[in-house]
C-alpha cells in the first residue's frame, strides 16, 4: 500500500484528473469487451438502419422498414455506423462504444468524492470506494456497456452536468457559466435521445428546492433552463422539424393521440404500460423488483436490490427523524449539495414512471443510488461499524443481482457479415415481421428500397396515410418484388401479402453473424 501511495502522491497535482478519466476509459473499454458482442434487438431493428438511411438519404426511397423506430432520430448512431462501415475491427468497436460509459464513471466518482468530502479521514475513503463501486456495478448499467442503446451517453451527460454543479457543494453558488453549461449538457443529451428529458425535470427541480433565497434559485433556473432549452434545440429540433414537415407530428409517431398525424393511427405509442398498475404497487414497487424479472420494467429478465436497499433506508432514516422529533438532515457533509442530488434523484425518477417505466433509462440514477445508500449507511451507523456495514450491503446487492444479457453473442469475425443472395436490379423489397430484420439492409444493391409491410405499428389492415403510401409503392412499382421475413420456411407474412395481391414464388437464405439469422428472401409474384 505504501509504494502506491508514493506513486500517486509522485504524479503532479495537475495530471491526476486526466489519469483518472483515462483509468475509467481504459476500465470501461475493456468490460465492454469481456461482456461479449452487442446484438440487441435495437441495433438489429434500427440503430445501423437508421444512421445509414440518414447518411444515404433514403427518405421517401423507403417506408419505415425498422418498423416504428425508423422515425428515431438517427444522430447518437452515426458513430457506429461509421465505425461498422469502415470495417473496424469488432472487439474496437465495442472498446469505443464504452467511451461514454467511462466518461460518466469519471463523473459520477467525482461527484462522490464531493459528497463525502466532508467524512473523518477514517470513513470518508471507505464510503466513496463503496459509493462507486455499488453504482457502477448495477445489473441493468452493466449490462448497457458497450451497446449501441445510447442509454450510456444520457448518463455522461447527466453526470457530468451534476459534477459541474455540486464540486463547488453549493449549486446555487455556482456562477452562471457553470449552471449555463450544465443545463446545456442536460438539453443536449435529451435532445439527441428523447427519453433524457426526464433529467431535465429532474435538474430543474432540483436547482427550485435548493435550499436558498429564492432570487438565487430563480436565477440558477433560469440560465440552466435557458441553456437547457437551447441545447435541446439545437440537438433534437433538426429532426423534429423534419418530422414535423413530413408526418405533420414534431414526435412522429408518439403522442399521435395528440398531434393526429394522418401518416399513423391515433394512439399514443407510449411505454407506460410497463411498471406498476396501483397505488399500493408503486408504494411496494422497490420491492417487487425483486421478483418481477422480466416484462414489468425490462425486456430481458434482471434483479436489483438496490432499489429495496435504498427505499429501506430512507424508511428508516425517516422513521428515526419522527421519532427523535429532528430535522432530517444530510446523510453526511455538504447539505446543500446532498439536498440538490436528492431532489434531483427524486424528481428524475417521478418524471419516469409518468413518462416511460422502462429500467434502462434510469442508468444515472442507478450510479447515484450507490452514493445515496451509502450516505444512508454512514447516518444510520455507528463509526466504527460503517465499513463493515458498507462490505455488507456491497455483498448483498452483488450476490442478488440477476444481469441482463441482451442477447450478446462471442466475437467472430467482423462485427457485421452478410451473406446476401442474388437479388435483381431495382428491386422493392418488403418487410413482412414484427422482428428486427432492417440491419441487413445496407448490404443490399444500392437501388433497392425497402417498406414495413407489417411492422410493430403498421400493417395492411391500418387504413392510415403510410399504409396508403406502402400500398401504392406496392401497386406502381414496375420492378422485381420480394418479401423478407424471419424465421425461413414459415410462410410468416402470407396473409399481408395475399392482401397486397402478392404470392411468394422462390425463396433464399440470407445468412449474418448476428443471433437474428437465417433471415428468408423471397421473390414475389402478382396474380396473372
Amino acid at each position: 500500500m505504501v509504494p502506491t501511495l508514493r506513486i500517486l502522491r509522485a504524479i503532479p497535482p495537475a495530471a491526476r484528473p486526466w489519469l483518472g478519466l483515462a483509468l475509467s476509459l481504459a476500465l470501461a473499454g475493456t468490460a465492454s469487451i469481456l461482456l461479449r458482442q452487442d446484438s440487441n434487438w435495437d441495433l438489429m431493428n434500427y440503430h445501423l438502419y437508421n444512421a445509414w438511411a440518414f447518411v444515404h438519404d433514403r427518405h421517401g426511397l423507403d417506408w419505415a422498414p425498422a418498423q416504428l423506430q425508423s422515425f428515431h432520430s438517427p444522430f447518437l448512431d452515426l458513430p457506429f455506423y461509421a465505425l461498422v462501415a469502415a470495417d473496424v475491427p469488432a472487439r474496437a468497436i465495442a472498446f469505443v462504444l464504452a467511451v461514454p460509459t467511462g466518461i460518466a464513471w469519471y463523473c459520477f466518482a467525482r461527484i462522490a468524492a464531493v459528497l463525502f468530502a466532508d467524512l473523518p479521514d477514517a470513513t470518508r475513503t471507505p464510503a466513496i470506494v463503496a459509493a462507486v463501486a455499488i453504482g457502477v456495478t448495477a445489473p441493468m448499467a452493466v449490462s448497457l456497456v458497450g451497446t449501441t442503446m445510447n442509454d450510456w451517453y444520457v448518463a455522461m451527460f447527466v453526470l457530468a452536468a451534476l459534477w459541474l454543479l455540486v464540486r463547488g457543494s453549493d449549486p446555487l453558488a455556482a456562477r452562471a457559466p457553470t449552471l449555463a453549461l450544465a443545463g446545456a449538457l442536460v438539453g443536449t443529451g435529451a435532445g439527441l435521445k428523447l427519453t433524457g428529458a426526464v433529467y431535465g425535470v429532474g435538474l430543474l427541480a432540483a436547482l427550485a428546492l435548493a435550499a436558498g433565497p429564492w432570487r438565487a434559485r430563480v436565477r440558477a433556473v433560469g440560465f440552466s433552463g435557458g441553456a437547457m432549452a437551447a441545447a435541446f434545440a439545437a440537438t433534437a429540433g433538426p429532426w423534429m422539424w423534419l418530422l414535423w414537415q413530413r408526418y405533420a407530428n414534431p414526435l412522429f409517431p408518439y403522442f399521435n393521440d395528440v398531434f393526429r398525424s394522418p401518416w399513423a393511427d391515433p394512439v399514443s405509442f407510449s411505454a407506460t404500460r410497463f411498471g406498476p398498475t396501483s397505488a399500493a404497487e408503486w408504494l411496494a414497487f422497490p420491492f417487487v423488483l425483486l421478483v418481477k424479472l422480466e416484462h414489468y420494467v425490462s425486456e430481458p429478465a434482471f434483479r436489483d436490490a438496490r432499489p429495496a436497499l435504498l427505499y429501506a433506508l430512507a424508511l428508516a432514516a425517516l422513521a428515526i427523524a419522527l421519532l427523535r422529533r429532528e430535522r432530517t438532515r444530510a446523510p453526511a457533509g455538504n447539505p446543500a449539495a446532498w439536498r440538490f442530488v436528492a431532489a434531483f434523484f427524486v424528481a428524475s425518477l417521478v418524471a419516469w414512471a409518468a413518462l416511460y417505466r422502462i429500467w434502462r433509462y434510469l442508468v444515472p440514477l442507478e450510479l447515484l443510488a450507490g452514493v445515496l445508500i451509502v450516505g444512508l449507511i454512514v447516518r444510520l451507523t455507528p463509526p466504527k461499524r460503517v465499513a463493515a456495514a458498507l462490505a455488507v450491503a456491497f455483498v448483498a446487492v452483488t450476490i442478488t443481482a440477476k444481469f441482463p444479457t441482451w442477447w450478446r453473442q462471442r466475437f467472430d469475425g467482423p462485427f457485421l457479415a452478410v451473406a446476401l443472395p442474388p437479388v435483381q436490379p431495382g428491386a422493392l423489397v418488403l418487410l413482412v415481421a414484427a422482428e428486427p430484420m432492417s440491419y441487413v439492409l445496407p448490404s443490399f444493391p444500392p437501388d433497392a428500397r425497402f417498406a414495413g409491410l407489417v411492422s410493430n405499428f403498421n400493417d395492411p389492415d391500418r387504413k392510415n396515410r403510410l399504409q396508403q403510401t406502402i400500398a401504392a409503392t406496392i401497386r406502381d412499382h414496375r420492378g422485381p418484388l420480394y418479401s423478407l421475413a424471419i424465421p425461413p420456411g414459415q410462410d410468416v407474412g402470407a396473409g399481408a401479402l395475399s392482401q397486397m395481391g402478392l404470392a411468394r414464388r422462390s425463396c433464399a437464405e440470407i445468412q449474418t453473424n448476428l443471433r437474428a439469422s437465417p433471415l428468408e428472401l423471397c421473390e414475389l409474384a402478382r396474380p396473372q
